[in-house]
């Protein structure tokens, strides 16, 4: 085969028809001449289809977006999207895709993909070029999440959480624990909530086109504050514990949590009365006595009894556990669950070993689970002086401490004992308090905290105090706060304290004026 290179080709800048070029070739001896005509395409020589792109780069949903070209002049342009050919200005039908121009799309809920393409009018062969462009749209997004605090006096502060977003159509606002609380706006919005102790708040924001949500968080931080009444809170606590994300309050008959310690939601608990006390057959009815938290789980102590009218027939202590605080799972039954009249106190240590402490008719006892309730052994036995019911437990400055509790004839006892590993006990100067000591003290700010208050025990009305205890054991009552919302005083019949998030929570029942939550964080 032969290769003919021709160049030279005389063009204008119109596209058109064949240009006819007569090929001549001479062969053989005889000179025989044949000839061959070829048309040539008349195409411009830099016939081009550029600069194809879409605008914006991200387009929010329901939001509009444009492509646009550049062709040589004269091409014929259409495009190519939905399944369909266009080749007219959008809303003109009669008037041509110009060769260099724009095309918008409005309303886009999907991303979609358009082609351009370019062909020369030429007769023949026309040449074709096609480049493909996509319209894409923006997940949504967040630009700009605030949160900022405000003081009041007296009263548990606000904060204002600000946000604004992008490309969204829907939008939550959670807490935390990352429970939705809130619909919110998804384009900009503000709301307001008290806040007692440091809590995140997540603005997640979503539109149709993509299945997986935006997140923003955003650390909302109280200002200092003396003592500051709650609105609400749970109903008549026997017992109130921190865990690792919020406060569990336990009663009679029901339970709460609050990952916040003013919002309060109803949560299951082990505890239940099942008819009225009396009657034949004996009823079944389970109290709550004791509550502490090993790593993420809540660890209950709770007395089972049958009872006939106003005796009981049996009594055992029982201990389950919950992670979710959904589901509670009966631990295996300690070894001196039968034998310890019927209160028990119990604490964990910071290496996740827990300490029960239990008095018999005639001793006091300590028992010590180191894999989660399953196993117990018993530490010790005759300590702490006779036999003590209902004493307050904690740990704190590298020991077990126990405070108060009754003796036999349920005198009030104002001993204060401390160990540190449950088994050598060690007797403190007796404390220069009186009063019913609340019954789980708190480490806050670096000091054992309890209150002291009147009991019908002691048949005299004592001011309500916040006692602390520092690590060597010496106790001083606390101080009044400067600037700060004094506690009032006078009786009281029941008294929780926990510590969350360095915020003193304070439970106070059956009092008109300190029913309730209160609170500090200084």
């Amino acid at each position: 085969s032969v290769v003919f290179v021709i160049s030279s080709i005389p063009v204008n800048d119109q596209p058109g028809g064949p240009v006819p070029f007569v090929l001549t070739e001479t062969t053989g001896p005889h000179g025989r001449t044949g000839k061959l005509t070829v048309g040539v395409n008349k195409a411009p020589p830099d016939f081009f289809l550029e600069n194809v792109y879409a605008t914006p780069n991200l387009i929010d949903y329901n939001g509009s977006g444009t492509v646009h070209w550049k062709a040589t002049p004269g091409a014929v342009i259409s495009l190519d999207f939905d399944g369909q050919v266009h080749n007219h200005v959008k809303g003109r039908p009669s008037d041509p895709l110009p060769a260099t121009g724009a095309y918008s799309f409005d309303n886009l809920t999907a991303d979609k993909t358009v082609t351009v393409i370019a062909q020369n009018p030429g007769a023949g062969r026309p040449r074709t070029l096609r480049k493909q462009v996509q319209l894409q749209l923006s997940v949504a997004q967040i630009t700009s999440l605030t949160a900022t605090t405000t003081t009041n006096p007296g009263t548990v502060p606000n904060v204002d959480i600000t946000w604004s977003a992008a490309s969204a159509t829907s939008a939550t606002l959670s807490n935390s624990r990352a429970a939705v609380f809130r619909f919110v706006d998804p384009h900009s919005g503000t709301f307001q909530t008290p806040i007692a102790v440091q809590t995140d708040y997540t603005l997640s924001a979503q539109n149709p086109a993509y299945q997986t949500p935006s997140h923003a968080t955003v650390t909302a931080t109280p200002p200092a504050m003396g003592w500051t009444k709650v609105n609400g809170g749970p109903v008549e606590p026997v017992f109130v514990q921190a865990l690792p994300n919020g406060l569990l309050s336990i009663s009679v008959q029901s339970a709460a949590f609050s990952e916040n310690g003013i919002d309060w939601i109803d949560v299951t608990f082990p505890v239940t009365q099942i008819g009225a006390q009396g009657g034949n057959p004996p009823q079944q009815v389970e109290r709550p006595i004791g509550l502490t938290a090993r790593n993420n789980a809540a660890i209950a102590v709770t007395m089972n009894m049958a009872v006939t009218g106003a005796a009981p027939l049996a009594q055992q202590l029982m201990l389950t556990a919950s992670t979710d605080l959904e589901t509670w799972t009966q631990a295996p039954t300690a070894p001196w669950a039968a034998s310890i009249f019927p209160y028990a106190s119990i604490v964990t240590a910071p290496t996740g070993d827990v300490f029960g402490f239990g008095a018999t008719s005639t001793q006091n006892e300590v028992w010590c689970s180191k894999d989660g309730l399953q196993t117990w052994t018993k530490l010790a036995s005759k300590v702490c002086g006779p036999p003590c019911f209902r004493p307050s437990l904690a740990w704190f400055a590298g020991k077990i401490w126990l405070i108060g509790g009754q003796d036999a004839q349920s005198n009030q006892l104002y001993h204060v004992w401390s160990s540190p590993d449950g088994i050598t006990w060690t007797q403190q100067s007796n404390p220069n308090w009186e009063g019913l000591p609340s019954p789980n003290p708190q480490v806050f700010q670096g000091k054992l905290c309890l209150f002291m208050a009147s009991s019908p025990v002691l048949n005299k009305t004592l001011p309500l105090a916040l006692w602390q205890m520092d690590a060597t054991g010496a106790w001083t009552q606390d101080a009044p706060i400067p600037n700060g919302h004094a506690l009032p005083t006078g009786p009281i019949g029941g008294i929780q304290i926990a510590v969350y998030q360095d915020t003193l929570f304070a439970a106070f029942n059956k009092n008109t004026s300190l029913d309730g939550i209160w609170m500090r964080n200084r």
